[in-house]
Protein backbone atom coordinates (compact mmCIF):
# COMPACT_ATOMS: atom_id res chain seq x y z
CA UNK A 1 0.00 0.00 0.00
CA UNK A 2 3.12 2.64 0.03
CA UNK A 3 3.86 1.17 -2.77
CA UNK A 4 0.95 2.17 -4.33
CA UNK A 5 0.17 5.46 -2.64
CA UNK A 6 3.56 6.45 -4.16
CA UNK A 7 3.02 5.57 -7.40
CA UNK A 8 -0.62 7.16 -7.15
CA UNK A 9 1.02 10.60 -6.32
CA UNK A 10 3.62 10.54 -9.02
CA UNK A 11 0.25 10.00 -11.62
CA UNK A 12 -1.51 12.51 -9.96
CA UNK A 13 1.08 15.22 -10.12
CA UNK A 14 1.20 14.08 -13.68
CA UNK A 15 -2.00 15.41 -14.25
CA UNK A 16 -2.23 18.45 -12.69
CA UNK A 17 1.12 19.49 -14.32
CA UNK A 18 -1.10 18.51 -18.15
CA UNK A 19 -3.97 20.99 -16.58
CA UNK A 20 -6.07 18.16 -15.25
CA UNK A 21 -8.73 19.71 -12.80
CA UNK A 22 -11.73 18.20 -10.56
CA UNK A 23 -14.89 17.53 -12.45
CA UNK A 24 -12.63 16.57 -15.57
CA UNK A 25 -12.60 13.12 -17.52
CA UNK A 26 -9.03 11.13 -17.68
CA UNK A 27 -9.09 8.17 -20.27
CA UNK A 28 -7.63 4.81 -19.11
CA UNK A 29 -5.88 2.59 -21.88
CA UNK A 30 -3.97 0.02 -20.08
CA UNK A 31 -4.12 -3.76 -19.80
CA UNK A 32 -4.56 -5.74 -16.67
CA UNK A 33 -1.80 -4.86 -14.46
CA UNK A 34 -1.65 -3.30 -10.82
CA UNK A 35 -0.44 0.68 -12.18
CA UNK A 36 -4.11 0.71 -13.71
CA UNK A 37 -5.39 0.77 -9.89
CA UNK A 38 -2.34 3.17 -9.06
CA UNK A 39 -3.81 5.49 -12.26
CA UNK A 40 -7.93 5.12 -10.98
CA UNK A 41 -6.42 6.39 -7.99
CA UNK A 42 -4.51 8.65 -9.24
CA UNK A 43 -7.79 10.19 -11.17
CA UNK A 44 -9.49 10.25 -7.75
CA UNK A 45 -6.85 12.38 -6.08
CA UNK A 46 -7.18 15.03 -8.86
CA UNK A 47 -10.74 15.65 -8.66
CA UNK A 48 -11.51 13.91 -11.55
CA UNK A 49 -13.30 10.94 -13.36
CA UNK A 50 -11.54 7.91 -14.65
CA UNK A 51 -13.17 6.36 -18.27
CA UNK A 52 -11.61 3.17 -18.81
CA UNK A 53 -10.96 2.09 -22.54
CA UNK A 54 -10.21 -1.57 -23.19
CA UNK A 55 -7.44 -2.19 -25.80
CA UNK A 56 -9.25 -5.12 -27.49
CA UNK A 57 -12.20 -1.76 -28.63
CA UNK A 58 -12.02 -0.91 -31.96
CA UNK A 59 -10.34 2.02 -33.18
CA UNK A 60 -13.44 3.89 -34.10
CA UNK A 61 -15.33 3.15 -30.64
CA UNK A 62 -12.10 4.46 -28.75
CA UNK A 63 -12.26 7.88 -30.66
CA UNK A 64 -15.66 8.34 -29.99
CA UNK A 65 -15.10 7.68 -26.44
CA UNK A 66 -12.50 9.73 -26.05
CA UNK A 67 -14.19 12.61 -27.99
CA UNK A 68 -17.45 12.17 -26.36
CA UNK A 69 -16.38 12.02 -22.48
CA UNK A 70 -13.93 15.25 -23.41
CA UNK A 71 -11.59 13.65 -21.85
CA UNK A 72 -8.63 16.02 -20.64
CA UNK A 73 -5.89 13.35 -20.48
CA UNK A 74 -5.11 9.96 -21.76
CA UNK A 75 -3.43 7.48 -19.37
CA UNK A 76 -1.27 4.46 -21.29
CA UNK A 77 1.14 2.09 -19.92
CA UNK A 78 3.73 4.19 -21.44
CA UNK A 79 2.54 7.60 -19.94
CA UNK A 80 2.17 6.15 -16.39
CA UNK A 81 5.55 5.05 -16.35
CA UNK A 82 6.89 8.29 -17.17
CA UNK A 83 5.27 9.84 -14.64
CA UNK A 84 6.44 7.34 -12.42
CA UNK A 85 10.12 8.42 -13.46
CA UNK A 86 9.80 11.39 -13.57
CA UNK A 87 8.02 12.36 -9.93
CA UNK A 88 9.42 10.06 -7.64
CA UNK A 89 8.61 11.82 -4.84
CA UNK A 90 5.11 13.65 -5.52
CA UNK A 91 3.29 14.87 -2.36
CA UNK A 92 -0.16 13.92 -1.96
CA UNK A 93 -3.16 15.61 -3.04
CA UNK A 94 -6.99 14.79 -2.33
CA UNK A 95 -9.38 17.04 -4.23
CA UNK A 96 -12.40 14.64 -4.41
CA UNK A 97 -15.70 15.76 -3.32
CA UNK A 98 -18.85 13.56 -2.69
CA UNK A 99 -20.70 14.87 -5.17
CA UNK A 100 -17.94 14.85 -7.60
CA UNK A 101 -17.50 12.14 -11.01
CA UNK A 102 -15.64 9.04 -10.24
CA UNK A 103 -15.89 7.35 -13.36
CA UNK A 104 -17.59 6.62 -16.27
CA UNK A 105 -18.55 3.55 -17.77
CA UNK A 106 -19.96 3.33 -21.64
CA UNK A 107 -22.65 1.14 -21.87
CA UNK A 108 -22.30 -2.03 -24.69
CA UNK A 109 -24.58 0.69 -27.39
CA UNK A 110 -26.41 -2.57 -28.05
CA UNK A 111 -29.49 -0.26 -28.77
CA UNK A 112 -27.32 2.38 -30.50
CA UNK A 113 -24.31 4.66 -29.54
CA UNK A 114 -22.44 3.31 -26.66
CA UNK A 115 -23.65 6.45 -23.76
CA UNK A 116 -21.40 6.74 -20.92
CA UNK A 117 -22.26 6.24 -17.26
CA UNK A 118 -21.38 8.41 -14.63
CA UNK A 119 -20.95 7.98 -11.42
CA UNK A 120 -20.37 10.24 -8.28
CA UNK A 121 -18.27 9.58 -5.42
CA UNK A 122 -20.92 9.86 -3.17
CA UNK A 123 -22.65 6.76 -4.84
CA UNK A 124 -19.40 4.61 -4.98
CA UNK A 125 -18.46 5.48 -1.54
CA UNK A 126 -22.19 4.05 -0.33
CA UNK A 127 -21.94 1.00 -2.30
CA UNK A 128 -18.14 0.20 -0.86
CA UNK A 129 -20.11 0.48 2.42
CA UNK A 130 -22.57 -1.80 2.25
CA UNK A 131 -20.55 -4.25 0.30
CA UNK A 132 -18.06 -4.46 3.05
CA UNK A 133 -20.48 -4.75 5.93
CA UNK A 134 -23.16 -7.34 3.76
CA UNK A 135 -19.85 -9.37 2.36
CA UNK A 136 -17.46 -8.68 5.43
CA UNK A 137 -14.45 -7.23 3.56
CA UNK A 138 -11.00 -6.95 5.69
CA UNK A 139 -7.51 -6.14 5.53
CA UNK A 140 -7.48 -10.17 5.77
CA UNK A 141 -9.81 -10.34 2.47
CA UNK A 142 -8.52 -11.78 -0.84
CA UNK A 143 -9.95 -10.74 -4.02
CA UNK A 144 -9.60 -12.01 -7.31
CA UNK A 145 -10.45 -9.29 -10.61
CA UNK A 146 -12.00 -11.80 -13.82
CA UNK A 147 -14.29 -8.84 -14.31
CA UNK A 148 -12.54 -6.29 -18.17
CA UNK A 149 -11.45 -2.70 -16.14
CA UNK A 150 -13.75 -1.79 -18.79
CA UNK A 151 -16.87 -3.29 -16.95
CA UNK A 152 -18.55 -1.88 -13.67
CA UNK A 153 -18.21 -5.62 -12.36
CA UNK A 154 -14.77 -5.46 -12.02
CA UNK A 155 -15.76 -2.69 -9.16
CA UNK A 156 -16.63 -5.30 -7.29
CA UNK A 157 -13.11 -6.90 -6.77
CA UNK A 158 -10.96 -3.42 -6.84
CA UNK A 159 -12.42 -0.57 -5.06
CA UNK A 160 -14.20 -2.22 -1.42
CA UNK A 161 -11.11 -4.56 -1.00
CA UNK A 162 -9.03 -1.82 -1.47
CA UNK A 163 -10.86 0.69 0.48
CA UNK A 164 -10.30 -2.10 3.47
CA UNK A 165 -6.72 -2.97 2.95
CA UNK A 166 -7.15 -5.97 1.13
CA UNK A 167 -5.61 -8.20 -1.46
CA UNK A 168 -6.01 -8.04 -4.63
CA UNK A 169 -5.35 -10.55 -7.52
CA UNK A 170 -5.84 -9.15 -11.29
CA UNK A 171 -6.33 -12.24 -13.58
CA UNK A 172 -4.26 -12.47 -16.42
CA UNK A 173 -5.89 -12.17 -20.12
CA UNK A 174 -4.64 -16.06 -20.51
CA UNK A 175 -6.23 -17.27 -17.15
CA UNK A 176 -9.50 -15.40 -17.49
CA UNK A 177 -10.22 -18.01 -20.14
CA UNK A 178 -8.94 -20.74 -17.84
CA UNK A 179 -11.68 -22.17 -15.55
CA UNK A 180 -9.83 -25.16 -14.28
CA UNK A 181 -6.29 -23.27 -14.44
CA UNK A 182 -8.55 -20.20 -12.35
CA UNK A 183 -9.99 -22.91 -9.94
CA UNK A 184 -6.26 -23.73 -9.42
CA UNK A 185 -5.10 -20.04 -8.60
CA UNK A 186 -7.87 -19.83 -6.68
CA UNK A 187 -6.67 -22.80 -4.21
CA UNK A 188 -2.82 -21.79 -4.69
CA UNK A 189 -3.21 -18.02 -3.82
CA UNK A 190 -6.02 -18.13 -1.38
CA UNK A 191 -8.76 -16.31 -3.32
CA UNK A 192 -11.91 -16.41 -1.24
CA UNK A 193 -14.18 -13.61 -3.54
CA UNK A 194 -14.65 -13.33 -6.79
CA UNK A 195 -17.25 -11.77 -9.62
CA UNK A 196 -17.93 -13.57 -12.39
CA UNK A 197 -20.34 -13.18 -15.31
CA UNK A 198 -23.22 -15.29 -14.95
CA UNK A 199 -22.51 -17.50 -17.24
CA UNK A 200 -19.05 -18.33 -16.41
CA UNK A 201 -20.22 -18.05 -12.90
CA UNK A 202 -23.23 -20.84 -13.08
CA UNK A 203 -20.34 -23.18 -15.37
CA UNK A 204 -17.63 -22.84 -12.41
CA UNK A 205 -20.26 -24.18 -9.74
CA UNK A 206 -21.22 -26.65 -11.85
CA UNK A 207 -17.85 -27.95 -12.34
CA UNK A 208 -16.00 -27.55 -9.76
CA UNK A 209 -18.88 -26.96 -6.63
CA UNK A 210 -15.84 -28.03 -3.62
CA UNK A 211 -13.99 -25.14 -4.99
CA UNK A 212 -12.08 -23.19 -2.21
CA UNK A 213 -13.76 -19.73 -3.13
CA UNK A 214 -15.95 -18.42 0.15
CA UNK A 215 -18.23 -15.92 -2.24
CA UNK A 216 -19.02 -16.33 -6.02
CA UNK A 217 -20.56 -12.83 -7.30
CA UNK A 218 -22.46 -13.06 -10.33
CA UNK A 219 -24.46 -10.66 -12.70
CA UNK A 220 -25.48 -9.82 -16.38
CA UNK A 221 -27.60 -12.55 -17.22
CA UNK A 222 -30.63 -14.45 -15.48
CA UNK A 223 -29.73 -17.17 -12.85
CA UNK A 224 -30.37 -20.72 -13.07
CA UNK A 225 -30.06 -23.09 -10.22
CA UNK A 226 -26.79 -24.74 -9.71
CA UNK A 227 -24.94 -28.09 -7.64
CA UNK A 228 -25.70 -27.49 -4.71
CA UNK A 229 -22.18 -25.61 -3.05
CA UNK A 230 -20.71 -24.35 0.18
CA UNK A 231 -20.03 -20.93 -2.15
CA UNK A 232 -22.27 -18.24 -1.03
CA UNK A 233 -23.52 -17.48 -4.58
CA UNK A 234 -25.05 -14.52 -4.77
CA UNK A 235 -27.42 -13.30 -7.45
CA UNK A 236 -26.71 -9.44 -8.48
CA UNK A 237 -28.75 -7.09 -11.16
CA UNK A 238 -28.47 -3.60 -12.11
CA UNK A 239 -27.55 -1.57 -14.86
CA UNK A 240 -24.24 0.51 -15.07
CA UNK A 241 -25.98 3.71 -14.10
CA UNK A 242 -26.67 2.35 -10.97
CA UNK A 243 -23.56 1.42 -9.27
CA UNK A 244 -22.81 -2.02 -10.40
CA UNK A 245 -25.80 -3.24 -8.33
CA UNK A 246 -29.44 -1.80 -7.85
CA UNK A 247 -30.40 -5.10 -6.34
CA UNK A 248 -28.81 -8.78 -4.80
CA UNK A 249 -29.94 -12.29 -3.63
CA UNK A 250 -28.35 -14.54 -1.74
CA UNK A 251 -28.77 -17.94 -2.79
CA UNK A 252 -30.83 -19.93 -0.99
CA UNK A 253 -30.39 -24.09 -1.78
CA UNK A 254 -34.34 -24.82 -0.95
CA UNK A 255 -35.67 -21.99 -3.35
CA UNK A 256 -37.01 -23.15 -6.47
CA UNK A 257 -36.57 -23.08 -11.00
CA UNK A 258 -36.73 -19.22 -10.39
CA UNK A 259 -33.59 -17.31 -8.78
CA UNK A 260 -35.24 -13.44 -7.74
CA UNK A 261 -32.70 -10.53 -8.39
CA UNK A 262 -33.32 -9.84 -4.62
CA UNK A 263 -33.94 -7.06 -2.76
CA UNK A 264 -32.65 -3.33 -3.12
CA UNK A 265 -28.96 -2.47 -2.47
CA UNK A 266 -29.15 -0.80 1.11
CA UNK A 267 -30.23 2.77 1.51
CA UNK A 268 -32.16 2.74 -2.03
CA UNK A 269 -35.72 1.97 -3.18
CA UNK A 270 -36.84 0.32 -6.20
CA UNK A 271 -40.40 0.48 -7.66
CA UNK A 272 -41.80 -1.27 -10.42
CA UNK A 273 -43.32 1.19 -13.04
Amino acid sequence: YGELERASNSIAAYLLEKGVAAGDFVALKMGRMKEFLAAVIAVHKVGAGYVPLDLEYPEERTRYMLEDSEAKALLTEEIVAEALAKYPEAASVNRAVPEGCAYMIYTSGSTGTPKGAVISHRALRAYTAWMQAEFHITEASIHAVHASFSFDGSIIDTIPPLAAGGTIHILSAELRMDMEGMRDYFAQNRVESVFLTTRLGMAMVNQYPDSPLRCLMMGGEKMLPCRKTDIQLVNGYGPTEFTVYSSYHVINWQEGQNIPIGRPAPNTSSFIC
